[in-house]
């Protein structure tokens, strides 16, 4: 697996499931999975950078991270302990984690699902039922998009 700690999904992810636990949220690795892609969307439409590297995969039935599906799949249930964290978060990571974690964190996995970004990306699915990879830039046109419509402050603060 690749070290680079600083871009690792489900390093990061240790640090969002850690903070839900704190929070008393439930979480799960699908649930765990959507709002990191939360988190890439948001990082990535207000400061240009990913939260992670590693790719999102539209697949029929959900939006996935590989890396953290294979990390976490023991927990598909529900995470009850924490993690031991690796890494930390930068202060804009920290700042995108605490507002998807006070916007959504109280969200299921379904009514996740439903909101317009996770929405808007599930449309690349490939129409054969293949698994495809959504880029980075696709990721963020859909953001910026939604932001522009919802949240036009937001953007005008980080440019």
């Amino acid at each position: 697996m690749n070290r680079d700690v600083l871009s690792i999904a489900s390093e990061k992810g240790a640090i969002v499931v850690n903070e839900c636990l704190r929070r008393g949220l439930y979480i799960n690795t699908l649930k765990l999975e959507q709002l990191l892609i939360l988190m890439q969307g948001r990082l990535l439409s207000l400061y240009n950078r990913p939260f992670f590297s590693q790719d999102v995969i539209a697949r029929t039935h959900a939006l996935m991270i590989d890396e953290v599906d294979k990390e976490f799949r023991i927990n598909a249930v529900e995470f009850k302990e924490e993690i031991v964290e690796y890494v930390s978060l930068l202060s804009t990571e920290e700042e995108v984690m605490k507002f998807v974690l006070d916007s959504y964190g109280n969200f299921n996995l379904f009514e996740l699902q439903e909101l317009y970004e996770l929405k808007s990306l599930k449309e690349c699915y490939s129409k054969e039922g293949k698994d495809i990879n959504i880029s980075k830039e696709e990721i963020q046109k859909v953001f910026i998009k939604y932001l522009e419509r919802v949240e036009p402050k937001a953007l005008k603060l980080t440019k």
